[in-house]
């Protein structure tokens, strides 16, 4: 029962929709742990000389451990009380995540751990590299720092690598490195040798919060076979198969988004089937059992999955995600999503699979952070209470679409919004989010209202999901 909470209950979710995007950018990540190191070296007595990665041994991690009993309503059971709570038109895949009954709820700020010291920091780097690519040649001159000091030099040393500043790295003050990253191809026309595999991994300290990046770089080879090129995307950017260019053209892929417990099939690249709910449970299994410091207190859930379709007929999956804390998902909007801010935080947290057996690429997924001021709360108002403050504060609109209902956690009044994040503090509080369309205006209403006292918290408008670039695949 515990682990069917962890992963969130089957979605009734969005329905089949056909639709070309695109991706852009690397994103803010967000994810944590606390002080045990990640290798089974030991740190007293360790001197901070360079170290060698095949002498690491790394552990997998754990999916959180809490108590938090909670049943959901059906989508039928909830999809009745639509109908005779308001005047809302049911669309027909509307999705549901909403508490029939449940132990309790949280009020708490949550923060991002201290860094450690900065050899701790590179010793950690280098185990989580051994973890994700196991016996990959590593190269100490593709491991980049970034911070204060190590940004915007001259000449090829853009940004400063370990290999050659290993001395000047360690006499850095900690808050002053953001983080490090690992990646052959950095900046355009930089020199490897030939036949070097591209990969990619940056981490934030401690390795596992705020950010934590890797792309392995199978789909990047892939089509960049395909396609007769050479390999040089910089994999930061490239996270999700929906977008890749070279030499200035762009190429989009014809995605198709299921419900994330579809047991439709599809072929991957390396040629053989995966359903989408087989691919989003390995997918979950993997992120959540990463390394991680101490015993995790969020877990990664997928929301949203695509199966793309690279060349034809073979896919990848691509996965919108979130974090989940004691079973209760936060806050989260689809990529692309113009949203209002208002000192909230909007975390993109997103991956892909392209062959069965592995995840190639993750990028924004929090184990941890550090929560305090936590407050539980027992009883929260009715899903019935809760529609009709929505309704009520859209009063004057008609024939608004209900797209979806849940019960999230909004992350809200962050205190800065600079590196270092560790400065970084967020007030939570449990929300019903509901989101609808108005056909006439052709916007989208996102309404939030408080699961505590059942007032109003915000809305906004969007025109979510609106592209007009051509689709298309792999020639």
């Amino acid at each position: 029962m515990k682990r069917d909470l962890r992963r969130g209950l089957k979605c009734n979710s969005v329905g089949m929709k056909r639709s070309c995007l695109f991706l852009l950018c690397g994103v803010l990540l967000l994810a944590g742990c606390q002080s045990t190191p990640l290798t089974k070296i030991q740190k007293q007595g360790q001197s901070q000389e360079k170290i060698d990665i095949s002498s690491l041994t790394v552990e997998k991690g754990n999916y959180s451990d809490y108590e938090n009993a909670c049943i959901y309503y059906t989508a039928e059971e909830a999809g009745a009380i639509v109908s005779e709570s308001t005047d809302f038109v049911l669309q027909e895949d509307c999705y549901f995540q909403v508490p029939k009954g449940i132990d309790h709820v949280s009020t708490f700020v949550k923060k991002y751990p201290e860094e450690d010291s900065l050899y701790d920091f590179y010793r950690d780097f280098l185990s989580m590299y051994a973890y994700l690519f196991p016996g990959a040649d590593f190269d100490d001159n593709h491991l980049f720092y970034y911070g204060t000091n190590s940004n915007n030099q001259e000449g090829d040393d853009k940004v400063k690598t370990i290999g050659r500043n290993f001395d000047e790295y360690l006499a850095e003050n900690k808050e002053d490195v953001y983080y490090l990253f690992y990646s052959p191809y950095f900046y355009e026309g930089q020199p490897v040798e030939k036949g070097t595999q591209n990969r990619f991994l940056a981490l934030s300290s401690p390795v596992g919060t705020i950010m934590t990046n890797f792309n392995k770089g199978y789909l990047a080879q892939y089509i960049s076979d395909r396609r007769q090129m050479p390999n040089r995307y910089f994999l930061e950017t490239y996270t999700t198969p929906r977008f890749y260019s070279q030499n200035g053209q762009s190429f989009g892929f014809e995605s198709i988004e299921y419900p994330t417990d579809s047991e439709t099939l599809h072929r991957m690249l390396d040629g053989r089937e995966l359903s989408v709910l087989d691919a989003v449970h390995f997918f979950e299994d993997y992120i959540n059992t990463l390394p991680c410091r101490e015993q995790p207190n969020l877990d990664v859930k997928v929301t949203r999955v695509s199966a793309v379709e690279i060349e034809e007929g073979k896919y990848c999956y691509a996965f919108e995600c979130t974090v989940t804390f004691e079973g209760i998902p936060f806050d989260s909007v689809p990529y692309g999503t113009m949203v209002v801010g208002g000192g909230y935080e909007w975390p993109v947290r997103m991956g892909y699979m392209a062959v069965t057996d592995d995840v190639d690429a993750a990028y924004g997924f929090c184990r941890s952070v550090e929560i305090s001021e936590k407050e539980e709360i027992e009883q929260i108002v009715s899903f019935q209470k809760a529609l009709k403050c929505c309704e009520e504060s859209l009063a004057g609109l008609s024939g608004m679409e209900l797209c979806s209902a849940e019960l999230v956690y909004c992350a809200g009044e962050g205190r800065t919004a600079q590196e270092p994040y560790q400065n970084m503090e967020y007030t939570v509080s449990p929300n019903y989010k509901f989101v609808l369309y108005s056909p006439e205006e052709k916007l989208y209403y996102f309404s939030y209202v408080d699961a505590v006292d059942g007032e109003i918290v915000r809305g906004f408008t969007t025109r979510m999901g609106e592209r007009e670039e051509e689709a298309g695949t792999l020639a």
